[in-house]
């Protein structure tokens, strides 16, 4: 159990420092590590490292009161008070800098993924899985406007395979959306980004029952713009109440330009081929001529 506790600490975990020194290292942390290691285990392991005189320095995930996970810096190191050993172990939460890696791996990743592919539908699967892994979300999908009937089309999807999401994946494909109509349709007329806190108390979304059955709860969808038309929308959903972050925003405006950009150059090659075409049918005729 801990014998001293810094206010920081106390805060970090949302705690009191009576409750924190009614603990161990067990009761702060989940039961598995990222690596599917037991915590347990590893942590009496980086114990004993700092009795034997090594100062390990080490990533550890944590667990506040409220369940949330909270990935830290560890360092532990052997202090001697008379005939009493203690270790101090020093924690620096590293949430923010471990998202911004995060984005920037989507971001990367779309990038990528852009440049070897010579469609948006071709690659709409890969970002939606990079998005879905990297970011903790739960469920991404693309939906590509048709001009015939002005509305939204389901392209692609990703999502944690569970088998109410997968069925709320199926069910989204039956789905059409024109402007205003759904989180979609909504980003459809606006043009801009809509984050929806919680998605469960949203009055405009039509696929609600099905949302509630796969215990979804925020949403997010940003717009795919190309001359300033919205040529399609990607939204992703999480299992998770989420309020609105700034840097994630702030992200999906980049990823939404880089498509935008994707499409835009696909349309001047394809009329550049249309145009040597073009070119090569006017020489045969005067060849022939």
């Amino acid at each position: 159990k801990f014998v001293s506790v810094s206010n920081s600490a106390a805060e970090l975990f949302k705690m009191s420092k009576e409750q924190l020194f009614e603990m161990g290292v067990k009761e702060i942390s989940p039961e598995y590590q990222p690596d599917g290691s037991l915590s347990a285990d590893v942590a009496m392991e980086k114990i004993n490292e700092a009795i034997n005189g090594g100062k390990p320095f080490f990533e550890w995930m944590h667990r506040d009161s409220e369940g949330v996970l909270i990935p830290c810096e560890v360092r532990l190191i052997r202090l001697t008070f008379g005939n009493k050993m203690l270790i101090r172990g020093s924690i620096h939460d590293i949430s923010e800098r471990k998202k911004r890696e995060r984005l920037l791996r989507v971001q990367f990743t779309t990038a990528h993924v852009l440049s070897q592919s010579e469609t948006i539908e071709e690659c709409a699967t890969r970002i939606c899985n990079s998005i879905v892994k990297n970011l903790e979300w739960d469920f991404a999908s693309l939906w590509m406007y048709d001009d015939t009937d002005q509305q939204l089309h389901y392209s692609n999807c990703w999502y944690a395979s569970t088998p109410l999401i997968n069925k709320f994946g199926q069910v989204s494909q039956s789905f059409r959306f024109s402007k205003g109509v759904g989180l979609p349709g909504q980003v459809l007329e606006s043009g801009e980004s809509l984050w929806i806190k919680d998605i469960q108390s949203h009055h405009n979304f039509p696929r609600a029952k099905h949302a509630m059955d796969a215990g979804l709860h925020a949403a997010f969808a940003f717009p795919i713009q190309s001359n300033e038309k919205t040529a399609g929308v990607f939204e992703v959903f999480s299992k998770e109440v989420k309020a609105p972050d700034e840097a994630m925003l702030t992200m999906f405006d980049a990823i939404g330009k880089l498509i935008c950009q994707f499409i835009l150059r696909k349309r001047a090659e394809l009329e550049i081929r249309k145009s040597n075409e073009r070119y090569k049918g006017l020489l045969n005729n005067i060849g022939a001529g």
